[in-house]
């Protein structure tokens, strides 16, 4: 084993299974809370009922409610969403949906406890990149608790960091740090069902691009590629099998499952290119995270194959490929061909043009140039690729 440095997801707890939803005020009480908002998504918003089992399972402790949560999350919705909490005077933030949902009461957490109320003064709390690595400087920062209740596989809520679209650049930024790890996590299985078995899939190819990329890292580790590849497992047979079988909440608790196993990485440093394209592709032309994953992974393990080298011959082992008679030169195209045909079975696109996405020229430089701003380049196996690589990868997509 090389020598190195292994960080464990800051996460303060995990309750799951079956409707562990319901143990909301039990959570509530750990984290000491007495006055929660409640994020939640437009759609979520407008189910009375499911707001008013929330309220009840909290102990009435719900004293505000924000469901205009939008998709990549723009600035001005993070700092309108802490304005609710301050005249609610919250001292926790609860959100039940996907990333954009968590990421919004992530930075809820940090506008409230840093009492940050300006697109400006938010901005100065962003992540940037440095010649000694990425720089975070929010990890001393206040936060009040978050306590997330996923209903999607995006795993955002096993992380310590939420991104945000700039209203001015177009980019992604990362805001990020310990504090901003959730206080609880809650994975209730039967909840989960409510969630289209499309949409979950969709969102599981984001879990399984965690999962790969973790795995070919150059900051992997024998602890997190054992979970990862666990992880890669359990999607493969998972994820079609929903598809099937949408109301099986075993299925779904699998899979939450392995949306944890596969994050023990990502707290190393560990994702790289096909988030950082993702990231782009995401705040520039609105494709969904799970999607970017699908039109990203295959060309991503192609380009990467000569720099990865036997890194893939577990995932493949995890993908439940014989890899015997696989040469290490060609690892990264039998990946790159069981993708394809495991995202099209899926009935999911692998170009931008199968998911109504057009590209232009203009468009490609302005995602190449915000990709070489993104922190996880520094991640990506083998080093940093040339601009003309980067350019051509990423028209590649189209």
């Amino acid at each position: 084993m090389s020598q190195g440095v292994f960080r464990y997801p800051n996460v303060g707890a995990m309750w799951s299974g079956p409707g562990s939803m319901s143990r909301l005020g039990e959570v509530l009480d750990v984290s000491g809370a007495r006055r929660a908002l409640l994020i939640l998504t437009p759609s979520a918003g407008r189910d009375a009922a499911l707001v008013s089992r929330l309220a009840e399972w909290s102990g009435q402790r719900i004293v505000a409610i924000f469901d205009a949560v939008e998709p990549h999350t723009p600035y001005g919705v993070a700092l309108a969403a802490a304005q609710v909490a301050r005249e609610a005077y919250a001292d926790c933030v609860v959100s039940l949906g996907g990333g954009s949902t968590i990421d919004t009461a992530r930075l809820v957490s940090l506008c409230v406890g840093e009492n940050i109320s300006t697109e400006d003064a938010l901005y100065e709390y962003r992540a940037q990149r440095s010649e000694r690595g990425p720089i975070f400087p929010a990890a001393a920062a206040h936060t009040i608790p978050h306590i997330a209740i996923p209903t999607t596989l995006s795993s955002a809520e096993f992380g310590d960091g939420g991104a945000l679209k700039n209203p001015t650049t177009g980019n992604k930024d990362l805001f990020a740090g310990p504090p901003m790890a959730a206080a609880a996590v809650i994975l209730d299985s039967d909840a989960a069902v409510a969630t289209p078995a499309a949409a979950w899939v969709m969102t599981g190819m984001r879990t399984l691009d965690h999962a790969i990329e973790t795995v070919v890292s150059d900051q992997s580790s024998l602890f997190s590629d054992s979970l990862s590849c666990a992880a890669i497992t359990t999607l493969v047979r998972v994820l079609p099998a929903t598809l099937m079988n949408p109301t099986d909440s075993a299925l779904r608790g699998d899979a939450q499952l392995a949306s944890w196993q596969s994050y023990f990485g990502v707290s190393n440093g560990t994702l790289g290119l096909s988030h950082a394209i993702g990231h782009q592709l995401g705040a520039r032309l609105g494709l969904a995270h799970g999607l970017s994953s699908c039109v990203t992974l295959p060309t991503v393990a192609r380009f990467l194959a000569p720099r990865t080298g036997e890194k893939i011959r577990p995932i493949l082992r995890a993908c439940g490929i014989d890899d015997s008679e696989i040469s290490t030169e060609n690892l990264g195209i039998a990946l790159a061909e069981f993708l394809t045909t495991f995202i099209s079975g899926l009935g999911f696109p692998l170009t931008l043009g199968e998911a109504g996405i057009v590209m232009g020229k203009s468009d490609v430089a302005a995602i190449v140039d915000g990709i070489f701003e993104d922190f996880l380049v520094d991640g990506i196996p083998g080093g940093i690729p040339s601009r003309t690589e980067m350019t051509n990868l990423v028209a590649s997509l189209a």
